[in-house]
Order: C-alpha cells, then structure tokens, then sequence
C-alpha cells in the first residue's frame, strides 16, 4: 500500500504501539505528525523518521486539552498542509486492578485514552471537511 502524498497524524507516539505505527505508516510513504504528551518521545519518533528518510514533525500535546488538540492540529496544517489519516493511540496503562485502583487514576486514564480520541477525532475530521480532497501537500 502506497501512502505517498498522504499525511498521518499520530498520537502517543512512544517506542511502543503508536510509535511502531507512525514509522510503518512512513514506511508507506506518509508524512508522519508525531504527537506526545512527552516532547521526548514525539522528537524520538520523528528524528527516527526522518533518518530513514521520511517526513515528519513533533508535536507535544495533552491530547485531554482541547486548546492543545486545536493548535497540534493547526500546527500539522502548517507543516504539511492537512491531514488526511488520524490514529488515536495515545494512552495509559495502570497496572492496577480495579480493586486496587483510585477512582482518580481510573478518570486519568478514561480522559487520555477516549477524551483524548474524541477531541482528535473531532476536530481533524472538522479540519479534514475545510480543506477537503483539493489540497496540494507541501
């Protein structure tokens, strides 16, 4: 499968599932926006990226933030001119059954993983509608 002309935007992009994604989706030839709520692990992934001779951007987000999600995504628009692919793999994993686990840390994790995937889905969908199938990639 050929991604060539595409742009990807990826979140949680840790040396794990969404990081493993990101460098496949590149792999295909998309551009990759690489977003983590640790600058770290979003430069490791697009510095990785890009030595393979791929595009790609890093981008540090709260993904449960919405005025955060809304700048990524005007960031991504910058970069690469849209967005046309979107996956949502940010999260967290507590080890902690449900017995042992704080009502607290059981909200962390719902926020980040389907608050964070709502406002995603929302707003690049959103953006995906304005620019349309017309746009040029830079």
């Amino acid at each position: 499968m050929s991604l060539s002309g595409k742009v990807a935007m990826v979140t949680g992009t840790s040396a794990n599932i969404g990081g493993g994604i990101a460098e496949e989706l590149a792999a295909a030839g998309s551009a990759i926006v690489c977003v983590d709520s640790r600058a770290e692990n979003a430069a490791d992934c697009a510095r990785y990226i890009k030595s393979t001779g791929g595009r790609a951007t890093a981008l540090t987000c709260d993904v449960t933030d919405e005025a955060q999600v809304v700048a990524s995504i005007a960031a991504a628009r910058e970069a690469f001119g849209g967005i046309d692919i979107l996956v949502n793999s940010a999260a967290i994993f507590n080890k902690k059954g449900v017995i042992d686990m704080p009502l607290d840390e059981w909200q962390r994790q719902i926020e980040i993983i389907l608050t964070g995937a709502f406002l995603f889905t929302k707003h690049v969908a959103s953006s995906m509608i304005r620019t349309g199938p017309q746009r040029q990639h830079h």
